[in-house]
């Protein structure tokens, strides 16, 4: 029996992939997308959960989808398949629909037509339709995040988006760095698709949007971007858990803009610092994501149950997620540094780190901050009065 709660994607090339995974998040907010590389791996996902809809790639490294199919068709002809290919003669289109798949969709692609498909063939689910009888557990949903990986629930501003694409051939790294240095969760995402080709290709993984940019190229990325401006079912919808979304993109922001201003100021490594103070508070964004799809599959939350869990998973998630998304080490250690720091000596990029927390979420008073800029060499009173000054 298949199992809703499971799509399996069959896809070895890691752009294609982040793009199809954001998209599905979108369209079904509560599936368990089980993503494979490998047709082996595919196979096991297969026999392991009997997914209700399998995407599947023709070319793999260690063999072809059509073998994935055969496998699938075996002992299930209504399980729908669609075919991803970079094939579109007439030889290939006919083979394909010879084995009973129910979309076959050329590369590259486009997002909406890819989105139209998949409703065609699997309508989203009515929210009742994942809860179980005895009603969601809370508990088994972040240890299921933790597990399988959770995305974050943010977008693009449409409007924005639209005007971006409508002038794509104009663009420039610089133009995108410009405007998308202020959406926390896109330079995630961008560093992930980016670190994921970079180590591929020369083994020098990303640190900073910029260099995300470069490897992605504008296209690449306005792809991506195109894909989270979809994810509107996915986003947050509680009043609670918006409002704390909000407090922690402003805070991601403040924390990032000090963190900039600290690590110029000391002669550190600006646009590093800039990053990790963007993404200090990943795993609050994965907390409220999971929180999220306990609530539309019919669960409660009171308000100190979230204080609680978010204050225990936070740590977990925000850790998976930096394994996940393949940062670099540096950068890891940067965000880590915002939350804690070990005794002994510490570079000043991490002593910048951690000023800026306390900086960007109105912790000026404490004797902590006074003892790390004292470190740093920089005078907390003028620091706080240039500030004051614009």
């Amino acid at each position: 029996m298949a199992d809703p709660w499971s799509i399996l994607v069959l896809e070895d090339d890691v752009w294609i992939q982040e793009l199809i995974h954001t998209l599905l998040e979108a369209t079904y907010p509560r599936a368990r997308i089980l993503m494979a590389g490998y047709l082996e791996q595919a196979e096991i996902y297969w026999h392991s959960h009997q997914p209700a809809l399998a995407i599947v790639d023709w070319n793999l490294p260690d063999g072809y989808g059509t073998q994935l199919i055969r496998t699938i068709r075996k002992t299930d002809r209504d399980t729908p398949v669609i075919m991803l290919t970079g094939r579109s003669d007439r030889e290939s289109v006919s083979k394909a629909a010879r084995l009973g798949i129910q979309g076959f969709i050329a590369k590259p692609f486009d997002i909406e037509a890819l989105k139209d498909r998949l409703e065609s063939i699997l309508p989203p689910p009515e929210d009742s339709a994942f809860a179980s009888e005895s009603g969601p557990d809370l508990e088994v949903m972040f240890n299921e995040a933790w597990e399988h990986g959770v995305r974050l629930p943010g977008g693009m501003d449409p409007v924005e988006l639209s005007e971006l694409l409508n002038k794509s051939e104009s663009l420039s790294i610089n133009d995108l760095a410009v405007r998308w240095g202020g959406h926390p969760q896109l330079v995630a995402v961008l560093l992930n698709a980016a670190n994921s080709a970079s180590l591929r290709r020369s083994g020098q993984a990303c640190s900073t949007l910029r260099e995300a940019l470069a490897v992605l190229g504008v296209q690449i990325s306005l792809g991506h971007a195109s894909a989270l401006a979809l994810d509107v079912r996915g986003a947050l919808r509680d009043s609670r858990l918006l409002a704390r979304a909000d407090e922690l993109l402003q805070r991601s922001a403040d924390v990032g803009a000090w963190a900039s201003r600290l690590a110029r100021t000391v002669r550190g490594k600006t646009a590093l610092c800039f990053t990790a103070g963007q993404l200090y508070c990943l795993g609050e964004f994965a907390v409220l994501s999971v929180c999220q799809r306990f609530l539309d599959a019919g669960g409660e939350l009171v308000d100190e149950h979230l204080e609680s869990v978010l204050s225990e998973w936070s740590p977990a998630l925000g850790n998976r997620l930096k394994a996940d998304w393949r940062l670099p080490l540096e950068l890891r250690d940067m965000i880590g540094a915002t939350h804690v720091l070990s005794g002994g000596h510490q570079p000043a990029d991490r002593l910048v780190m951690r000023s800026a927390l306390l900086l960007g979420t109105g912790q000026q008073d404490q004797p902590e901050l006074d003892k790390l800029l004292g470190r740093l060499g920089i005078d907390k009173d003028a620091l706080l009065a240039a500030d004051q000054a614009g």
